[in-house]
């Protein structure tokens, strides 16, 4: 009897151990569905832990948990559409390319290919989840080239057309950095609203706040997760409303709020490369001219002149004053550009500089 109390007893302890070990374990999970694809649970932690580590090493602040997580969602929404256009056009990203890619991301960031695995195990990842993650971008890119190129017909006449026109242009070879902010417009919704808010951001970045931050806080642009930066581009290869928008202008000027059918927009020019400034100063001149005669010589207005010049400069008197005396010529503004205003024969200036 005892026995038997005993092998029940060990075949209840085992019923209970095999039903605990069978317990369901959570993996991963389902967090949205994008037509016939999936978004897990595992994709955002992995975008959220590349994100972080960027962000740390650029040492830019990230918004609220909450406004990031809606960031990411979108983000991944968008390439998730990207990847199923790239897959139905037929886009392969054979490892021959993907491998170029990731030598040129390592070479970006002064690394080797061993320090650039190093790098991305220490930020949490595995390299073959940063290698997929790295094709799946080249696919989508490819997706929206291959979505651009066929809703646009150009004619040979435009094409030769705007190749005059760009050979003309004298910032056609500028390169700007661009940092860009969308807010767009949700339906049903007032479009004032989205104005004011744009408002309120350039108000707050001219006082002085992160323009990066206020993308990755406020904007719904395809570059949000990067702080707003579409990187270095010529005019003729930005979108066109940004082209429209950028004229000349210096590094750090911030443009905007300027609308467009989705929403308003602010852009930032981060940095520019082969803008040639001229420097203007412009300077209000009391001229005095004294021109020669018959009577008065080259030699004669030179002494003169030497003697007005003493007098002004020991205070003797004033140039005004000197000016009423002997000049032939009202006070006219100048404007001198990149150089020195040099003396003139016959000729005294008194300078003061705007």
């Amino acid at each position: 009897m005892k026995f038997i109390s005993t092998l029940f007893s060990t075949c209840l302890l085992a019923a209970m151990s095999f039903q605990a070990a069978a317990e369901p374990v959570e993996l991963d999970r389902v967090r949205v569905i994008v037509n016939d694809g999936v978004i897990l649970q595992s994709d955002i932690d992995s975008a959220t832990k590349t994100l972080t580590a960027n962000a740390r090493k650029n040492n830019q602040e990230l918004p609220s948990a909450d406004i990031l997580l809606e960031q990411i969602l979108d983000k991944l929404i968008l390439e998730k559409l990207q990847l199923q256009e790239a897959e139905r056009i037929g886009v392969r990203i054979d490892d021959n390319r993907l491998s170029q890619a990731l030598s040129d991301i390592a070479a970006n960031n002064e690394q080797t290919q061993e320090q650039l695995r190093q790098t991305v195990a220490a930020e949490g990842l595995s390299w073959e989840a940063f290698r997929e993650q790295i094709r799946d971008e080249i696919a989508a890119s490819e997706a929206r080239n291959a979505m651009v190129r066929q809703r646009i017909n150009i004619l040979p006449a435009e094409v030769d057309n705007l190749s005059e026109l760009l050979a003309k242009e004298s910032d056609a070879t500028v390169t700007y950095k661009i940092r860009h902010i969308q807010l767009r417009f949700n339906d049903g919704e007032d479009k004032s609203v989205q104005e004011k808010q744009a408002e309120t951001i350039i108000e707050r970045l001219n006082s002085g706040e992160d323009f990066a931050t206020m993308a990755y806080t406020f904007s719904k642009g395809p570059k949000a997760l990067e702080g707003g930066d579409w990187g270095w581009m010529r005019k003729e290869e930005m979108p066109t409303i940004f082209a429209d928008q950028i004229n000349m202008q210096t590094k750090g000027t911030i443009i905007g709020p300027f609308r467009s059918g989705v929403g308003f927009h602010i852009l930032k020019i981060e940095d520019v490369k082969g803008l040639e400034t001229v420097s203007v100063t412009e300077v209000n001149a009391r001229h005095i001219l004294i021109k020669p005669t018959v009577i008065l010589s080259d030699e004669g207005v030179k002494r003169q002149l030497n003697t007005i010049i003493q007098k002004v400069q020991s205070g003797e008197a004033s140039f005004a004053e000197m000016a009423e005396q002997f000049s032939k010529i009202q006070a006219q503004p100048y404007k001198v550009a990149n150089s020195a205003i040099k003396p003139l024969s016959f000729t005294c200036l008194s300078l003061n500089t705007k």
